[in-house]
């Protein structure tokens, strides 16, 4: 392999690497976001200039908590009541 493509490949490969920092679910944290960061450049269309944007889809994107009580009538036959709210 020619040295200019060994130090090209050698160059990709570093910054693709991500380095273990802080506890095992730190590190599980950044290789699920480093994909989809939170935000992103986009450019403006107006002025040109750069500016960051939140992307939709990422990992940290805030999303509406989800209903925790059931809807549904409980069927015939079951002996549990509802718990008394304190």
């Amino acid at each position: 392999m020619h040295p200019a493509d060994l130090a090209r490949h050698l160059g990709l490969y570093a910054a693709r690497v991500t380095t273990p920092r802080g506890s095992t679910a730190t590190t599980g944290l950044e290789l699920m976001t480093e994909p989809r960061p939170p935000t992103r450049a986009e450019k403006d269309p107006d002025t040109g200039e750069l500016k960051q944007t939140f992307n939709d889809d990422a990992l940290t994107a805030v999303y509406d908590a989800a209903n925790t009580r059931s809807t549904r009538p409980s069927s015939p036959g079951t002996t549990c009541a509802p718990r008394p709210r304190c």
